[in-house]
């Protein structure tokens, strides 16, 4: 999503191809588009939903968290900015407050200059589409946005009722000429300049795209829009990390033996061609992660280029138009799913429709969680890929940190997970020495390798053997990372900052499950 300037706010997509030539918009249209993001004043406060009674029986998608316990906070306790306004309390004085999502204003359809201009239509409950390519290429799409409601409706919960009583339908527009479009008077007034796609209340405009996977994709990202801002259009909404990485988590979709998933992580890039999210965040650092930290590379001062969270995270933003931060809300978002530690966040996120409650929650994280998801940020980004095993490859946070005065520690370094934290935290200029013994076993072919701590030479990864100890260094802010450090055998690291030390075996992280033994660390001062 980007936004052209203070007074506009409209979703739009990372730039590819040329843009639509917009007409200007009148003043009248353009104060349509105002937005309350820069200091709209308290909204009403929301009210917790049950599933959609509207939604159809037939889905084959997925409900997440079905059985979830009461929302609470991260500190534990219920959360009286979230739950006391969302769940109504059996008090007689109580009175729900009203809401209402935006009535339907789409124009109505000439079915005959549709015709004229070549332009077919396909409708489904939920979506009517409007589109010039051919109908075998698209025929789908619209049952696919059906799915995709009822998704949405048990995840966030039944929409409200519209203002003028219409039934919840979206009008997509997927254009691959323009002029047709243009002819028919299909093209929005106002200007709407984008390169794949925008919303606008219940309609959005595509371009058709290369790729069948990323079509698909790139519809379902505009419907979530118009799902996600129905209540309120643009005016008031959670910030726009959540608004387009939510976007791009429902989109990111598998269809597999006739049942339909959202929200998935995939597991090749072949299937979901155009999409490149994963490739596009380490599009930044590739070239420092090809070079690991050799032995005699000194005390460890070069940090890999990946963003720290809080810079993912902004509860303001004027401008999202880059491949990067499509990739890395996306990223975030799937993390807060995937994992357990964060799985409270998202459930608490959720509930609210509007920017400020959206805002307590974030404001009020606890700063130990805090803390641990911008750690785990940094690590699973770099070692982020196609398949990620989430059951093994998550880090592994250390219950009780130490320093160099409790040295020497024994650590017990497993071949089946991720990167693991030793507890170590170091002090600028300190150095630790780290020694390894043992065998494990990679389960990469038939015939598993047998690898002790310097690896086995005959395949690599990241740059270096498969099976070897390695180590990373996390800033004490959780806002840097090193790059890998080759430990092998054993090796003396010397920092440059405060940091902690992380060690795994290496290997792709979608890889692990099989692999097998453990590493025995001593970690001593020099």
């Amino acid at each position: 999503m980007a936004v052209p300037s203070k007074e506009t706010l409209m979703i739009r997509m990372p730039a590819i191809r040329m843009p639509l030539r917009w007409r200007v918009a009148t003043a009248a249209c353009a104060a349509l588009f105002a937005t309350g993001c820069d200091g709209s004043p308290p909204p009403d406060k929301p009210v917790a939903e049950d599933a959609s009674d509207d939604q159809q029986e037939d889905s084959e998608s997925v409900s997440p968290h079905q059985d979830d316990p009461p929302l609470m906070n991260p500190s534990g306790q219920l959360d009286p900015d979230v739950d006391a306004q969302d769940t109504p309390t059996t008090s007689e004085e109580f009175v729900a407050p009203k809401r209402n999502r935006l009535g339907d204003t789409r124009p109505d359809i000439n079915e005959l200059r549709l015709q004229e201009c070549g332009i077919i239509r396909i409708e489904s409950r939920r979506l009517r589409l409007l589109t010039d390519l051919p109908q075998k290429q698209v025929a789908h799409l619209p049952a696919l946005a059906d799915k995709l409601f009822d998704h949405l409706s048990a995840y966030f919960g039944k929409l409200p009722p519209a203002a003028d009583g219409s039934e919840f339908q979206v009008t997509g527009h997927i254009i691959a000429d323009e002029s047709k479009f243009t002819a028919a008077g299909l093209l929005p007034e106002t200007h709407m300049g984008f390169a794949h796609g925008r919303h606008f209340n219940y309609e959005f405009w595509m371009y058709g795209q290369k790729t069948d996977y990323f079509q698909e994709h790139l519809m379902l990202h505009e419907f979530t829009h118009c799902f996600m801002t129905c209540e309120s259009g643009m005016r008031d909404i959670p910030p726009l990390w959540y608004i387009e990485g939510m976007a791009e988590y429902f989109a990111t979709h598998s269809v597999q033996d006739g049942r339909t998933q959202f929200g998935v992580l995939p597991d090749t890039v072949d299937d979901f061609e155009g999409w490149g999210r994963i490739a596009e965040l380490k599009r930044s650092f590739w070239e420092q992660q090809r070079q690991p930290l050799a032995e005699d590379s000194g005390a460890i001062t070069t940090m890999l280029t990946i963003s720290p969270l809080d810079d993912i995270i902004p509860t303001r933003v004027l401008e999202f138009e880059s491949d990067y931060q499509y990739a890395s809300t996306w990223a975030v978002c799937w993390l807060m799913e995937q994992n357990l530690e964060y799985r409270q966040l998202s459930e608490q996120f959720r509930l609210v429709r509007r920017r400020q409650p959206f805002l307590r929650i974030q404001q009020s994280i606890d700063s130990s969680l805090m803390h641990r998801f911008r750690t785990d940020w940094l690590l699973v980004v770099e070692s982020l890929i196609e398949g990620f095993d989430t059951a093994h490859s998550f880090p592994i946070h250390h219950s009780e940190p130490w320093t160099l005065a409790a040295a020497p520690v024994e650590l017990e370094l497993r071949a089946d997970r991720g990167w693991f934290d030793s507890g170590l935290r170091l002090k600028a200029n300190e150095s630790v020495t780290v020694t390894c013994e043992g065998r494990i076993r990679l389960n990469r072919l038939a015939k598993p390798w047998e690898s002790e701590p310097q690896g086995v030479s005959i395949e690599y990864h990241e740059q270096l053997p498969l099976g070897r100890v390695v180590g990373i260094l996390i800033g004490k802010e959780g806002d840097t990372i090193s790059g890998r450090i080759s430990i092998g055998r054993g090796r003396t690291i010397e920092v440059s900052q405060d940091c902690s030390l992380w060690l795994q075996v290496n290997e792709s992280e979608s890889e692990r499950a099989d692999n097998s033994g453990s590493i025995q660390v001593t970690l001593t001062a020099k």
